[in-house]
């Protein structure tokens, strides 16, 4: 059965019981985890999946995409979409020779 403790009387508990002891081994855990996890991709994305540096920057590219995406419909953000979040890097392509004229002023004479 669960028992709720209130926090004026979690001072009182022994210490590995504390919540502030969670929240250190969370933030001694965090960093590992996301250490080991980003190891791990990247390793397999160039060792069995055949990566190469323009590749594996998209891949980070769209990670950082999708986490700022759950970023904003966690805060209820509807000012941005996440289709158009995803196409802005797919229009912008490397390599594409009208990316920088699709937004350049170009004065007339």
């Amino acid at each position: 059965m669960t028992q709720y403790v209130p926090l004026a009387e979690a001072r009182h508990l022994p210490f590995w019981r504390r919540p502030i002891t969670l929240l250190f081994l969370v933030a001694g855990a965090l960093p590992i985890a996301f250490v080991t996890w980003s190891a791990l991709l990247n390793n397999f994305v160039i060792e069995v999946a055949q990566f190469n540096g323009p590749d594996i920057g998209w891949l980070h590219t769209m990670r950082e995409i999708m986490r700022e995406i759950s970023g904003y419909m966690a805060a209820g953000v509807t000012g941005v979409s996440p289709l158009l979040a995803l196409l802005i890097p797919c229009y912008l392509l490397p390599g594409n020779e009208t990316t920088l004229t699709r937004f350049a002023v170009i004065p007339a004479q």
